[in-house]
């Protein structure tokens, strides 16, 4: 596959580096300025040709794929452009700011018959998956509670942590609990927010901040015969009811599996697991919560 890489940052530099260790062609590098693409391609050690237009890389007819790593309030315009120039397309979480432009680009991607996918990375975390097959299983028993918390002190000027962090969490709670939460009441700022969901009568939290010394991502699952305790950057999942037990995890990287994924549905015409639709549900949800937030935290329905 030749593919082109839109954005260099710390993100798209992770990503030039996984495709090329996937054997994909990364054909272009686009970046705002000359210094981030040299420092991408140095840190990625590999040869791409770069340009500072993305333009440039949609009008390559050898560019199959597009995958984009900008600021969040250049995925729609860029991803829009992308699909219309026939290029498959993954994109960064989160999907768009807004519904409306989320929806047109899921129906432009039909239009197209394009693959259009968003890089929801944790749903392919081993631990998360790990924590479903018990779920599915019964290992848990009836879901009671279900708590997320993620912090860092690494405060964003382009965005709000509303949008950083929490599209992580609306993709592994519908994925975990079987559907998007039914309202939302939210509380915050721009640097730190609360977020409480309910899921088919289960009730979940979520915590977000990036002005916090503690960098940390963790998910807690309370069922009524056991429960979960999954540190994400620790790689650690343990069950407790009586006892603790550690769960063993596989060692795959969630950004290998995602981008490998990515591949198999262009190459093979798939329907993605994080496509345009989930983006979309996703960005309503991120909605609902600023909408709630706007309102001193009274619920709002997606």
């Amino acid at each position: 596959m030749n593919l082109g890489i839109i954005g260099a940052g710390r993100w798209g530099t992770n990503y030039l580096k996984a495709f090329s260790e996937l054997g994909v062609n990364a054909k272009w590098v686009c970046a705002a300025d000359e210094s981030s693409l040299k420092k991408a391609i140095e840190k990625a050690n590999v040869k791409a040709q770069t340009t500072t237009d993305y333009r440039d890389i949609l009008s390559d007819n050898e560019i199959e794929a597009v995958a984009i790593a900008t600021p969040d309030s250049t995925h729609y315009r860029i991803t829009k452009d992308s699909l219309e120039a026939g290029k498959h397309v993954l994109v960064e979480k989160p999907f768009t700011l807004n519904s409306r432009e989320a929806e047109e680009l899921v129906k432009l991607a039909g239009k197209r018959k394009k693959t259009l996918m968003v890089g929801h990375i944790h749903r392919f975390s081993p631990g998360i998956q790990k924590i479903k097959e018990g779920i599915d299983a019964g290992v848990f028993g009836k879901i009671r509670y279900v708590q997320t918390t993620a912090t860092n002190n690494s405060p964003r000027k382009d965005t709000a942590v509303l949008w950083d962090f929490i599209p992580h969490d609306l993709t592994i709670l519908p994925y975990l609990l079987g559907g998007y939460p039914e309202s939302v009441s939210a509380n915050g700022d721009k640097d730190k927010v609360t977020v409480d969901m309910k899921f088919n009568g289960v009730f979940a939290t979520c915590f977000g901040s990036w002005v916090c010394p503690l960098r940390q991502r963790k998910l807690i699952v309370v069922g009524e015969k056991m429960s979960a305790f999954y540190d994400d950057y620790a790689k650690e999942l343990k069950y407790h009811n009586e006892t603790e037990q550690v769960i063993e995890l596989s060692d795959a990287l969630p950004l290998t599996e995602e981008l490998k994924h990515f591949i198999d549905c262009v190459e093979n015409n798939k329907k993605p697991l994080t496509d345009g639709e989930e983006g979309l549900k996703v960005v309503r949800v991120l909605e609902a919560c600023q909408e709630s937030i706007d309102n001193n935290g009274k619920a709002a329905k997606p």
